[in-house]
Parts: structure tokens; sequence; C-alpha cells
């Protein structure tokens, strides 16, 4: 009895009079068979470009993009897979807070967050809250360090954090959090559905252009 195939004799007569459907299923099939080792990378690849802005001196795109990693994580590790300012703030203390900075508490991280990624602000929203500095500092210049001071400026407090600190403090705390909890539900069905994608062959055929694949964030 020979080896069944994928494709019954029906099968291979519907392949031919409906080619695109059949393109169609190919693709669906080398979708699900990407397997989850595979997508793992994809967080890997978010935190190496994070690394490679403050490796180039881009600090706005670092900095947004650290402050949202609490959120994304708080959301993987929730049964819902979503993150509010309760689920951003504990993970903020029980992950990250010891690499990032031992002054900012995770109220005023979350709040300088919510200022920062949606009105472009550093002003934090209560009245007699501290001011938050991020200072830069070129990745090559370690000579020159504020990081975790305090100073009074009138009846201000300024908080002054490194931000190549607390960057890469913020990756470390991701990268450490995910090798350990990565194949835990409900991380494991969240990011398996969740998480973003990136087609670096492109998605035949949707996205093509002259049989060159273009890379594809979804």
């Amino acid at each position: 009895m020979g080896r069944p195939g994928l494709l019954s004799p029906s099968k291979s007569e519907n392949r031919q009079q409906n080619p695109e459907l059949f393109k169609l299923f190919l693709l669906l099939i080398k979708l699900l068979s990407i397997s989850f080792n595979e997508k793992r990378c994809l967080m890997k690849d978010f935190l190496k470009q994070i690394e490679l802005s403050l490796d180039h001196n881009l600090f706005l795109p670092a900095l947004f993009c650290s402050l949202s990693l609490p959120d994304i994580c708080a959301g993987l590790q929730s049964e819902n897979g979503e993150t509010d300012g309760a689920k951003y703030k504990a993970w903020y203390v029980k992950y990250a807070k010891r690499y990032c900075s031992s002054l900012l508490t995770e109220t005023d991280c979350y709040q300088f967050r919510c200022r920062m990624l949606h009105n472009g602000s550093a002003l934090l929203p209560r009245q007699g809250s501290r001011r938050i500095w991020f200072m830069e500092r070129s990745s090559g210049n370690s000579q020159i360090i504020c990081h975790d001071n305090l100073m009074q400026s009138g009846s201000e407090t300024i908080l002054q954090i490194d931000l190549q600190i607390f960057c890469r403090g913020m990756i470390k705390a991701v990268s450490e959090w995910f090798e350990q909890n990565a194949d835990i539900e409900p991380i494991k069905s969240n990011y398996e559905k969740r998480f973003i994608h990136r087609r670096q062959n492109g998605l035949e055929p949707y996205i093509a252009i002259m049989n060159t694949p273009i890379s594809v964030i979804c």
C-alpha cells in the first residue's frame, strides 16, 4: 500500500481547476507550520532593535519602546491578553524596577509612559509630582553618568535618570522574564496569537512586487 499523499486524485483535479484557492491553502499550511521556537525570535528581534536605537543614539524611539515593554509583557501574562495601569505597575515592580531605577516609582513610570506615548509630553499630570529627566548619553560615553539623582529646583523635585541605563535595564528585564516564562500559559498562547509577526520574506500572494517579497509587519 503506497504512502498516502497530501492530495488525492480528486483534490489534484481541484488544484488544476482552482489554482488560486490551492495557493491560498498552501499559504495557510505554511503559516500554521511556523513553530513556537521560530516565533520566539520575534521578541528577541524587537528588543534588539531597541538596543540598536541606543547604539546609534536614537534616544526617542528607544525610550518610547522601552516604556511600552511592561504593557506588552503584562498583557501577554494576562488571562484576557490585555493590559491596564495596575498590571503595568505590578510587572514593572516585580521585574524591571531593580534594573531600571531604584527611585522611579511604578506610578511615576506608568504616568510618564502615558504622557509620552499619548501626548508627547514629559510632564506628569499630578500637581506637586516630581519632574523626570531622562539624561541622554551616547553609548560609547561612560565617563559622565547621571542616574537616580534627586535635585531641587525651586518648588520642583527633579529625578535624573540615565536613559541608557533605564532602557537597557528594561530590555534585560524583558529578556529574563520571557526566557523564564515563554512556555507557561497564558503567555505561550497569547504570544502565539497576539504578538506581532514580521514576514521578512513577504506574505504571498498578497504582498509581492515583481515576484520580490517585501517584509511585512502584521
